[in-house]
């Protein structure tokens, strides 16, 4: 078999495929944790993903695109702004994972009681920040 019959794949290919997919999950984590929120496990998991993340940059000099949708997400994770907009008898509200997990809210205090053992100890401090805003609007 000559190499000009082989439908290879080039390395570059191969690269730019495991990227896409690795966007494409992380996207999908997003929009779930933006749409209902994420459980306690999930959150974790998220959270000691994240803290093994290097940081790295694009070629435009900001944050990778899966790194700031994971980020993002967990983001998701810590909002309350349901409670502003329905009643606490709303079905959306009473399903809330952060609302209905009782050691939900430990557990996140705990995990962001500091941020030492973050591989990038900017992401570390940029959900450490936004959670405690979280908790005071």
């Amino acid at each position: 078999m000559e190499s000009d019959d082989c439908n290879c794949f080039s390395l570059l290919q191969v690269v730019d495929l495991f990227e896409s997919v690795r966007l494409n999950l992380a996207s999908i984590v997003f929009f779930w944790s933006a749409q209902c929120g994420l459980t306690q496990d999930a959150t974790t998991r998220l959270m000691q993903q994240l803290k093994k993340t290097q940081l790295s940059v694009d070629s435009g000099g900001g944050v990778d695109s899966v790194t700031l949708a994971l980020t993002l997400a967990l983001l998701y994770a810590f909002d309350l702004s349901i409670l502003q907009r329905l009643e606490d008898t709303d079905p959306l509200v009473q399903e809330h994972p952060l609302l209905v997990e009782k050691n939900f809210i430990p557990t996140l205090l705990r995990e962001l009681s500091s941020i030492t053992g973050w591989a990038s100890p900017g992401i570390g401090k940029a959900i450490f920040e936004m959670y405690h805003i979280y908790l005071y609007i």
